[in-house]
Order: structure tokens, then C-alpha cells, then sequence
């Protein structure tokens, strides 16, 4: 995490574009852009790689629902003009369908199944941030100008994201004319993003000066973090535990109702003993 150690996991791949890691089952996803695109898949260590969904259009970024065992992925059939759409298919690469139509050229995705299975994407060209429902259902679209990569604080409901249009790092937690909040200005082409919540820093690319920057979760201290990088795009930060492999997790919200109800649920088996 000091940027040192830069290793070749894959390599001999063209035309990389969406990233992913799977920590559960400790593996890597991701896409070949141009068409015919494809979906593939490696152990963390490099080996194991395979082919999963191939013969598609062009692909730009991948996500994954690791609950229901679903990789999630952003699909161009044409020069885009409601030619773009979200597909999915098993982990496998098995039964690949449809999920969202009718977009322009949709870039990045974030699943959330904690919304009742959502997904949000950015449209740099179109400057779209999309929303919808795993059933097909677009819930809203919004205008945002040159948005590319985007990433979600789902805690503090925020979300941030770049924009290649305005150069910059940007956040904001509502959805209404949207009062966004720049943090980091001045960059070339920013494009992926991730945020790295154990350290509160964001991590993104620059990818006209190739490279990766990081800052404060609050965008202060921007600085170069890895550099003389050749094509980059999209960036993911994994902190990585010792011990066995993470399970879903109650919400915070829910987790003290539970505690509240169990201690409700001991406190009268005592008064009935005590009755008894």
C-alpha cells in the first residue's frame, strides 16, 4: 500500500477495460473491451485463467454480486445510441442474460444488494448516471457531466466519482439538481476509482499521465501513488484480513435491533421461570 512491489499477475491480455476482485473466492474478473469482447476470470495468483462469456460486443466495466453469485457487466452492440446495456451472467460464464436496454454507452457499475438489488452506471459519453432494478427497471437518469468511474459509501450514502469533463474527483449525497462537492481539481483524465475505507483514502487513475494518485477521503493531499504505469483504468483496493473469509455482515442499524430483541427475548424467559 506504499505503491512498491508493482507485480505482473496476468499478462500477454489487449484490450483490458473492467476490473474486479472477488475476495470470497479469491479471484480476479475482467473485461476485454473491444469487439468481439469477453468476460475472464484468473485465481489471484494469475493462474487458472479461463474464458467466460465470450463473442460479446464491446465490454467496459464488470461488478459482481458475490451473494448471489452473479458478475454484472457494461455491453456497447454498436456505436452506441441505445445500442448499450447491462448484462449478467453465473460466475461461471453460464446463463448469460439481459438485464437493462436501450442505453448509450454505459462505462462503470456498481451492484448493491442491500437496495434491493440496484445498479448504478456511469454514460461519459452521454454524461449519464443511470439507475435501475436487476428486473430491467431504469429508476432514473440523470445528467452529470463526463462521469466515468464511480464508487459508493453506502454507509454515509454518498458516492463519488470522476469526471473527465470536469477534470476533477467529485462527491455528493443527493440526487437533486445535484449540489456535487469537488475535492480534487486540476487532473487530466480521470477515470477509474476506488476508496479504500480502513486507511479513508480514494484511489483513482489518471490516465492521459498514466498513472495513480491517491488522497484523504475528504480530498485533501492528493498525491502520485504508482507511476510510468502504460495504459491504466480502472483501480481496485482490497485490505486483506487474516483468518477465515468475510460472511454478510448484519447492518449496523439492524445489528443492535437484533441485540435489543434478544435481551427483550431474555429478559422474559426469566420472568417466567421465576413465575414457574
Amino acid at each position: 500500500m506504499d505503491g512498491t512491489g508493482i507485480t505482473d499477475v496476468v499478462t500477454g491480455l489487449t484490450g483490458v477495460r473492467g476490473l474486479e476482485v472477488d475476495s470470497r473466492g479469491e479471484k480476479l474478473y475482467w473485461t476485454i473491451g473491444p469487439a468481439p469482447g469477453k468476460i475472464q476470470s484468473a485465481s489471484w495468483a494469475g493462474d487458472n485463467q479461463k474464458d467466460l462469456v465470450t463473442g460479446l460486443g464491446e465490454v467496459n466495466g464488470v461488478t459482481l454480486d458475490w451473494w448471489n453469485s452473479k458478475i454484472y457487466w457494461a455491453q456497447v452492440d454498436g456505436g452506441g445510441g441505445g445500442t448499450g446495456k447491462i448484462m449478467r451472467a453465473n460466475l461461471d460464464g453460464s446463463n448469460v442474460e439481459v438485464v437493462i436496454t436501450n442505453l448509450n454507452t454505459p462505462q462503470d457499475l456498481i451492484y448493491d444488494d442491500n437496495a434491493g438489488g440496484r445498479i448504478w452506471w456511469s454514460d461519459p459519453i452521454s454524461s449519464h448516471l443511470g439507475e435501475g432494478y436487476v428486473d430491467g427497471t431504469v429508476v432514473q437518469v440523470d445528467d452529470v457531466p463526463g462521469m466515468w468511474g464511480l464508487r459508493a459509501d453506502r454507509i454515509k450514502r454518498i458516492l463519488y466519482w470522476t469526471s473527465i469533463t470536469w477534470q476533477s474527483i467529485v462527491w455528493d449525497n443527493s440526487r437533486e439538481d445535484p449540489p456535487v462537492n469537488t475535492i480534487v481539481t486540476g487532473l487530466t483524465k480521470p477515470t477509474g476509482i476506488d476508496l479504500d475505507f480502513v486507511n479513508l483514502k480514494i484511489y483513482w487513475v489518471d490516465e492521459t499521465p498514466r498513472k495513480i494518485m491517491r488522497s484523504e477521503i475528504d480530498g485533501s493531499d492528493p498525491q502520485d501513488f504508482v507511476t510510468g504505469l502504460v495504459s491504466p483504468r480502472y483501480v481496485r483496493v482490497y485490505n486483506l484480513a487474516s483468518g477465515p473469509k468475510p460472511v454478510r455482515a448484519v447492518p449496523f442499524s439492524n445489528k443492535y435491533l437484533l441485540m435489543g430483541l434478544l435481551a427483550l427475548l431474555g429478559g422474559w424467559l426469566v420472568y417466567r421461570k421465576r413465575k414457574l
